[in-house]
């Protein structure tokens, strides 16, 4: 049987890219469906934070949350600024996950936040791999280097 090239020797790279591509895009949707609910679900959203003892500002903390949605998802998709990036959306699906866990919510609600919190911190001590805008700039910084020397 034949095997198929792509299947042919270790393609880490060519994987962390797909995952970053396809995680990326769907952090992107998710904070932008905050932002099309408006103000009401940017509260709802904001008041998850009062399980961690803020009772005011929940608009405000939502639009954070669904800024740094979009944001962590860019940064993740393009591979640029990797790390900040996937610790923002960490702290975002942490925050979220407790909220769950301290409603006595069931398993299977916190446990999709929990979940990609964990993808999300494990990608941040892996790094964005080689098809990234951060390996590009370490490259670019690594030849103005040799080139001083």
């Amino acid at each position: 049987m034949k095997k198929f090239i792509f299947l042919k020797g270790p393609n880490i790279d060519i994987g962390l890219l797909i995952l970053r591509i396809l995680i990326g895009i769907m952090m992107i949707i998710h904070g932008s469906l905050k932002y099309i609910g408006g103000s009401e679900t940017m509260t709802k959203v904001g008041s998850a934070a009062s399980h961690l003892g803020i009772d005011t500002g929940h608009t405000l903390l939502g639009y954070m949350a669904a800024s740094m949605e979009v944001l962590g998802g860019i940064m993740i998709l393009l591979g640029l600024f990797f790390t900040p990036g996937a610790l923002m959306l960490v702290m975002v699906l942490a925050v979220a996950a407790f909220m769950k866990i301290s409603t006595e919510a069931p398993f299977s609600s916190f446990s999709h936040p929990l979940e990609m919190g964990f993808v999300f911190l494990s990608l941040m001590f892996i790094g964005p791999g080689k098809y990234s805008f951060d390996h590009k700039i370490k490259e670019i910084n690594a030849d103005r280097n040799s080139n001083i020397k």
